[in-house]
């Protein structure tokens, strides 16, 4: 018995130490997470590059143009091109080391009689050459640009042309209406390494190695970067997270190419960069570099930091004999996982919807809505958000019983765009209802639509056409009732109310969507005199409000500290008299038995600055006082949200959308949702991180906004210049950082351009704006609303 008691311990030490190794051995098997893909993501990249090719007259030229450039035109064979609009004009250029440039211009002289034209080139103020004589056609014009007068990173090229005149006759100058002065049609430009495009010519060489067409063929994802081009890419390193990549010369290359320098660097705010990879590659000379360098890297040190990986390519030699390709092969972020590790990831996301998510999404789908828009309403003069005066005390109670987003923003800082985004779900660039001259297509898929689509019986009261029929936004709708139309309006919110309140009583039994768009607190509206005098503040002097913005502006008027305060108080009366019409109509929601029964939802379509920046009104940058916008849900009782609530987290207008989309439980809304659904955060759940908001300002060259944790981004695609705030400490953005915080900055810019390179490419899918039409009454309440040629459809239009 002694000897079988033993041999049954024996039997069971090795069944343990089986298992043990079959479960180490479980444990062990990885498999790898991807968390960034760089190959897939290079469009948001920042990439400086010392070949640069710049083709006038299209949108990617822009961030090229520094000075004194016409907008984007075409002539009747198709070529595009732009106006140098002033004898000194200037574009910029970027170089990752100074070195000699050959510049290939393809221009003509605008058509002035007799007289020549002539071009002479600066380089950061410094002449390079002398001036040439332009031809009368297009031509082809090359300069010497010395590696001296250059520096690392921005260089900005002068060009200066002996005259700029008004043209009696010129076939592409008579395109435009108005009477410019011009001084040279430019075309092209091409930036290139001395001599670099004889030897490209004679090598017959390639723009992408074939090297790279077979990996890609292969399954594998590249980056084919010219010796002396740097892509960064700016991300937060993820916990646990590895770098890979293979990299090298394309064998078609090795016995022909000098060699190049492969380098990875990364970096983190305030500090150097630190060297991750480095390695020089001449196949030519060594064979033991006729193959891939192969790296895996960790990157744990710099574990929730954000940080700027750069990607570099550099020549060997100075004096380069032939065009150098270097090949990034699969560069990826990645992570390791372990089965154990992904058996807890998967429990994790079985259980990621609360249940208080599923029951909300229920009981808000058996309420009306009702959108209260005040127009240009910013939300920095609301009692709510913190303003000194009772502007909003209507407002500012339904606030203080609901629930209030402190950061919810606008897509676009004036009505066209951003109704056109609160009624799709789309961002402006996608949706492409821009400008005066532009209708939502029939194919859109509207708010409207999604809720007429679920039997709820729905109807629009407009004040501005910009948000009514004449841009499309009626589409949806069972009524639209546009009150410049109505006989006796006065422009007054209060005129709403005999229309509203019939529409509300017949609905009181039914499910409804009620979008009301006032044209308070809009500048050029009169409130009634009892509110200007609420806010007077005893102004003696000239300046008129409803006049005098524009002039004031464009510093015609000179602005004092009375005036300004003047000013603030006739839009503080304004916003005042809209707030009181609130109140009446929640009065009467009330009366009626409807305020219970209907989530009211108050927001503005934009901001309004009040020189905040020297500058009254909206459209032209995406600062906080045009950005910024007040969101403040009321809920029924039984609703199961939980008011009153303040919520910090970001939030943006085509949010609103795509909640709905997920109350209604709706397909088509889901596709066409860009935000995301509130729900989660209704039900309780804490604030959504590493939220992304985008929004634009008028113009096609735009300014772009983007808003992130406590930064706020802004960048000027006019003129490729880029600004940097931490709203925590500048709410009032008065202080640029973007020198100090280039990390930030990139990380910003780099997800920025990653959002338009993918809005472009669905744009490219989706059905192009309508054409507008103008009636009578649509043209007089355009004008009434500042218009100066109202309906005009060259007219980039906005309000």
């Amino acid at each position: 018995m002694e000897l079988s008691h033993s041999r049954f311990r024996t039997v069971c030490a090795m069944l343990v130490l089986a298992a043990g190794s079959l479960l180490l051995a479980a444990c062990s098997i990885s498999r790898q997470e991807l968390l960034y893909d760089f190959a897939q993501n290079q469009a948001g990249a920042v990439q400086r590059e010392d070949t640069l090719y710049i083709d006038f007259g299209t949108a990617a030229a822009r961030p090229y143009l520094v000075r004194a450039w016409s907008d984007d035109e075409m002539d009747n064979v198709g070529r595009t091109f732009v106006w140098a609009t002033d004898p000194r004009a200037a574009v910029l250029f970027e170089s990752t080391a100074p070195q000699d440039i050959e510049l290939v211009l393809n221009c003509r002289p605008v058509d002035a009689g007799e007289q020549s034209q002539t071009l002479s080139i600066d380089i950061n103020g410094q002449t390079a050459g002398t001036a040439i004589e332009l031809k009368k056609e297009f031509g082809e014009y090359r300069f010497f640009l010395p590696a001296r007068l250059q520096r690392t990173g921005r260089n900005i090229m002068g060009m200066t042309f002996a005259y700029a005149v008004r043209p009696e006759v010129d076939a592409a100058a008579a395109q435009r209406r108005e009477e410019r002065k011009l001084a040279a049609c430019v075309d092209s430009m091409l930036f290139a390494p001395y001599n670099l495009l004889e030897r490209e010519l004679k090598m017959g060489r390639a723009e992408v190695p074939a090297y790279a067409k077979e990996l890609e063929a292969d399954g594998s994802r590249t980056i084919v970067q010219r010796a002396s081009q740097e892509r960064a890419f700016a991300l937060r390193i993820p916990e646990k997270a590895r770098l890979a990549f293979r990299c090298g010369l394309a064998p078609e290359d090795w016995k022909l190419v000098e060699g190049a320098g492969f380098s990875v660097t990364l970096q983190v705010d305030a500090q150097k960069p630190h060297v991750l990879f480095s390695q020089y590659c001449d196949p030519k000379r060594r064979r033991s570099h006729q193959t891939l360098f192969k790296e895996d890297i960790n990157l744990e040190q710099w574990a929730g930091q954000l940080a700027r990986i750069t990607f570099s390519v550099r020549p060997g030699y100075e004096r380069v004999t032939y065009p150098t390709y270097g090949v990034w092969i699969d560069p990826k972020i990645y992570r390791r996982h372990y089965a154990w590790e992904a058996q807890q990831a998967t429990a994790a996301t079985a259980v990621a919807e609360s249940a208080a998510q599923r029951e909300i999404r229920s009981k808000l789908n058996k309420y009306s809505v009702a959108v209260i828009l005040l127009d240009a309403a910013s939300a920095s003069h609301f009692g709510c958000y913190g303003y000194h005066l009772p502007t909003t005390p209507n407002i500012d109670r339904i606030a203080a019983e609901g629930v209030q987003f402190m950061n919810a923003y606008t897509q676009a800082v004036y009505t066209r765009a951003s109704t056109g985004s609160l009624m799709t779900g789309q961002y402006p660039d996608l949706h492409r209802v821009l400008f005066a001259r532009d209708r939502l297509p029939d194919s859109a898929f509207t708010l409207a639509e999604m809720f007429s689509a679920a039997g709820v019986r729905t109807a629009s009261f407009v004040g501005n056409p910009h948000a009514g029929e004449n841009a499309g936004y009626k589409q949806g709708f069972g009524e639209m009732v546009e009150m410049y139309r109505i006989p006796g309006y006065r422009n007054l919110a209060g005129d709403f109310e005999p229309q509203l309140y019939p529409w509300l009583q017949k609905s009181r039994d039914k499910r409804s969507f009620a979008y009301i768009h006032f044209r308070e607190p809009h500048f050029i509206s009169d409130p009634p005199r009892e509110f200007l005098a609420r806010f007077a503040t005893g102004y003696k002097g000239k300046i008129n409000p409803q006049s005098d913005l524009n002039s004031i502006n464009v510093g015609r008027i000179q602005m004092d500290e009375g005036a300004l305060d003047h000013i603030c108080s006739v839009y503080d009366a304004t916003l005042n008299y809209a707030d009181s019409v609130v109140g009446r109509i929640v009065a009467e929601m009330k009366r009626t038995g409807v305020w219970d029964k209907t989530i009211v939802i108050i927001l503005a379509d934009h901001g309004e600055a009040l020189w905040e920046h020297g500058y009254f009104g909206h459209n032209v940058h995406v600062y906080e006082d045009m950005a910024h916008i007040p969101l403040i849900i009321h809920f029924p009782p039984d609703s199961g949200v939980a008011q009153p609530r303040k919520i910090n987290g970001l939030a943006q207008t085509i949010d609103l959308f795509a909640t709905f989309a997920d109350v209604l439980d709706s397909a088509d809304g889901r596709k066409h949702a860009a935000g995301t659904s509130l729900i989660p955060v209704l039900a309780g759940e804490p604030d959504p991180e590493g939220e992304f908001v985008f929004t634009r300002s008028l113009w096609g060259r735009a300014t772009y906004g983007v808003r992130h944790e406590r930064w706020e981004y802004v960048y000027r695609a006019k003129t490729d210049e880029e600004e940097l705030y931490d709203l925590w400490t500048d709410r009032l953005e008065k202080h640029n950082i973007a020198a100090e915080r280039p990390v930030v900055a990139s990380y910003l810019r780099s997800h920025m351009l990653g959002w338009m390179h993918e809005q472009a490419a669905l744009a490219s899918q989706a059905a192009a704006p309508s054409a507008a039409t103008f009636d009578e009454e649509t043209r007089k309440s355009l004008l009434a609303l500042g218009y100066v040629n109202a309906g005009d459809a060259d007219q980039d239009g906005g309000n």
